[in-house]
């Protein structure tokens, strides 16, 4: 049986399209965005709604959640 995967292996390219988001995070003066901020909040939702979907998906369905492929 494989191991159950943490959150951030459930997408290998979860961090890069975090640093690519990184910049949407910031005002055009580079600074961070206060969480109170209507893109920030849309962004946080986006990703929350990405975790839980995910979830939802591996408890589910677990056996596709680990390796694929043929024996």
């Amino acid at each position: 049986m494989g191991r159950k995967k943490s959150d951030d292996e459930l997408f290998p390219e979860m961090a890069a399209m975090l640093e690519g988001m990184q910049e949407l995070m910031c005002d055009e003066n580079g600074k961070p965005l206060s969480p109170d901020h209507p893109q920030y909040q849309k962004l946080t939702g986006l990703m929350e709604n990405i975790a839980t979907r995910a979830r939802k998906r591996n408890q589910q369905d677990p056996s596709t959640s680990g390796q694929h492929g043929t024996a």
